[in-house]
């Protein structure tokens, strides 16, 4: 099966999944195809806990919605996992906030066609 259809059907299930090269050991978040460090095709999906930590972020305007509210986005590399994405941060001040703050998925409801599943990550208080 198409390791990417197991990614999003373990989302559904609010399971997370990394693929683990069998070859140079590197885990990536999200799961990919081909190992982009040592090219081998051969990945095998690996569980991921919820957490992560925050290793930058930023606050942006919202220009999307055309309001004045501030929204932070941040670089979150999950553990387990050695490849960081960046995603939304939710319930955060951002006084308090810094690298290495240890953070937790933020769900979405509803199915994947609906809605997408993790739409951020929050500080673990």
């Amino acid at each position: 099966m198409y390791i990417l259809d197991d990614f999003y059907k373990g989302l559904d299930q609010k399971i997370i999944y990394g693929a683990k090269c069998h070859k140079c050991g590197i885990v990536y978040f999200p799961p990919i195809k081909t190992c982009q460090t040592c090219y081998n095709k051969e990945l095998e999906l690996l569980e991921l806990p919820p957490t992560g930590i925050l290793k930058n972020f930023i606050q942006e305007n919202n220009l999307i919605k055309n309001n004045k509210k501030k929204e932070l986005y941040g670089l979150i590399q999950i553990d387990l996992s050695d490849t960081p994405v960046i995603m939304r941060i939710f319930n955060a001040n951002t006084k308090r906030l810094k690298s290495g703050t240890k953070v937790k998925v933020v769900w979405a409801n509803g199915k994947l066609i609906d809605t997408p599943h993790i739409v951020g990550f929050e500080p673990i208080t």
